[in-house]
């Protein structure tokens, strides 16, 4: 009986769904220090999603993907220099 129960508990945690990890990120509050601490591919997606919501806010419809990789790298240097800095600020004063 005790065999039968352990193995009906094996098989039911076998068809348990898998746990997804949910990463919330409040953005007007991350600053330019937490965005410098992330892991090079979050810090990449961060960089993506930041560069679509800086073109919105200016009103542009189309991105220059030739300028993204210098606005990035600006970004990150100017956050060198002010870790206490909202990332959201960063960018308005970073970029032309």
């Amino acid at each position: 009986m005790k065999r039968a129960a352990i193995c009906l508990l094996l098989l039911g945690c076998s068809f348990s769904a898998p746990a997804s990890a949910q990463v919330m990120i409040d953005m007007p509050r991350i600053t330019c220090g937490d965005y410098l601490k992330l892991p090079a591919r979050n810090a990449q997606v961060l960089s993506a999603w930041m560069s679509g919501w800086a073109n919105q806010k200016r009103g542009y419809s189309k991105v220059d993907l030739s300028s993204y990789p210098a606005n990035v790298a600006a970004v990150r240097n100017w956050c060198t220099s002010n870790p206490g800095v909202t990332l959201m600020s960063a960018i308005e004063r970073a970029l032309p």
